[in-house]
């Protein structure tokens, strides 16, 4: 039984081997691909480099405007939202501290009573 368990964590270790060595394939692949694709797309573009680099300056500050404006909104909504969750866990314990406070008031009366 021992070396049955020995023999499956080999072959378990042989096949993480191989599943690490086809994603490390897969990403160079996808890497190498991605650069040769940018390399042929500067090679064709119609604008000279001067003319690109700006292109991709104002749409680089296009986008970063959207990205802070959108993290601005999911900031907003997060505040209110964590309010929201406040002001509800509050009003809870609130009206629970009350309505405890009046049965420890009803008791006090109710052994103020028994005592008479």
């Amino acid at each position: 039984m021992l070396l049955k368990r020995y023999i499956e964590s080999l072959e378990e270790e042989k096949r993480r081997a191989r599943a690490r060595e086809a994603h490390i394939m897969a990403a160079s692949t996808f890497a190498i691909g991605a650069l040769l694709s940018a390399i042929i797309v500067l090679l064709i573009a119609p604008k000279s480099g001067k003319e690109l680099r700006e292109d991709i300056a104002v749409k680089t500050t296009e986008g970063a405007k959207v990205v802070k404006k959108n993290a601005v909104d999911g900031f907003n909504k997060a505040s209110k939202f964590t309010e929201d969750v406040y002001s509800q866990a509050k009003n809870v314990v609130t009206s629970k501290f009350s309505k405890n406070s009046e049965v420890v008031e009803e008791l006090e009366e109710l052994k103020e009573s028994v005592e008479e």
